[in-house]
């Protein structure tokens, strides 16, 4: 088995986001890969965690009560955000992602938190191996703010070692593994990202490489989410209109998108809103929005032209100035309330 050794191929380059970019353009080119079509995850990534967090963790926990010996794949993996918290509770994790910049400062928290070695980018399946050398379980997913220094990625020296954690650089349309491989499998805030039309092939790759009885949980957002209970949505709302559109559920009682996940061959295990903030304590930071860093942290406010943007931030000014914030965030605090942020849908391989 080939491995590529990262450091050669760009010795003479010393921007982290040039080099993520070009390798995850070479990536996405020799495998056919399409990158999303609405973000650029190499651009936002360095600035992703200081303002997102794992949601629905207590939820978590209780569905792997009984992970001992258990594998767990991550579909749209990010910045391992949801991968951390549980490596010390499955023999094997697997996170796929389609940006080699996410799964960069992925690998590097997982090394910073873990100290894992033995980094490796395959020719064969473009992945990053950890072996796992310690199990302390981080207290915090987010303990890496920065790219990964992607010069210093080698070959791995001792491939025999025992691999619990693996990054493979893939689309969820096409995942490299085998039939039956996982035990459970989890969509964070990812299925999104993918065409409408391709939600059912990726959800039909998830049913092949998960094993009969096992696990699928799909972590997302109702289109009346996205709307109602997020409160700098109102600045931008034709940015919001668009990304509603991008997400199959329309509300929590909408059994469109779950009767398309049953026809494939699962059955509804448990559904539960999720009130948890995605963007953990900072999200009613009134003046975030005015944040390059604050914005990284949702994919929404890509959507968003220029003069919307610049609109909205001027809207939130006048807001601000007019000393109504207070009480304009209140509001909107309230109808939060009412819809929560996310939504969990848990559901079991039957066929």
């Amino acid at each position: 088995m080939f491995y590529i050794k990262i450091n050669s191929l760009y010795n003479n380059m010393t921007d982290n986001n040039e080099i993520s970019n070009i390798l995850n353009q070479k990536l996405c080119e020799e495998k056919n890969l399409i990158p999303t079509s609405f973000e650029n995850y190499t651009d936002t990534c360095i600035n992703y965690d200081e303002g997102r967090y794992p949601v629905g963790l207590k939820n978590y926990f209780e569905i792997f009560q009984n992970s001992k010996n258990k594998s767990l794949c991550d579909i749209g993996c990010g910045t391992g955000n949801y991968i951390i918290p549980f490596i010390n509770k499955f023999e094997y994790i697997c996170g796929i992602d389609l940006n080699f910049a996410m799964l960069s400062i992925a690998n590097q928290k997982i090394n910073n938190n873990f100290k894992l070695t033995n980094v490796v980018v395959n020719d064969d399946t473009n992945c990053v191996n950890n072996s796992n050398n310690d199990n302390n379980i981080a207290n915090n997913a987010n303990n890496s703010n920065s790219a990964n220094n992607i010069n210093n990625i080698d070959d791995a020296n001792n491939i025999g070692k025992i691999n619990n954690v693996e990054l493979i650089h893939a689309d969820m349309k096409n995942i490299p593994k085998n039939n039956e491989t996982f035990d459970y499998i989890m969509f964070n805030q990812s299925i999104h990202h993918i065409h409408e039309l391709d939600i059912i092939v990726a959800l039909t790759e998830a049913h092949r490489i998960l094993k009969i009885g096992g696990t699928c949980i799909i972590n997302t957002c109702t289109s009346e989410q996205q709307k109602n209970s997020f409160w700098w949505a109102s600045l931008i709302p034709n940015a919001i209109e668009k990304v509603q559109k991008k997400f199959p559920m329309k509300h929590s009682m909408d059994n469109n998108f779950i009767n398309m996940v049953l026809a494939i061959g699962f059955e509804l295990y448990k559904k539960e809103i999720i009130y948890e903030h995605l963007q953990g304590n900072q999200y009613y930071n009134i003046n975030g929005p005015f944040n390059k860093k604050y914005r990284d942290a949702d994919s929404t406010w890509k959507l968003a032209t220029e003069d919307e943007l610049n609109n909205g931030l001027f809207l939130l000014e006048n807001i601000i100035n007019s000393n109504k914030s207070n009480d304009w965030l209140n509001e909107r605090k309230k109808i939060e309330h009412k819809y929560g942020q996310s939504i969990m849908l848990v559901f079991k391989k039957i066929e």
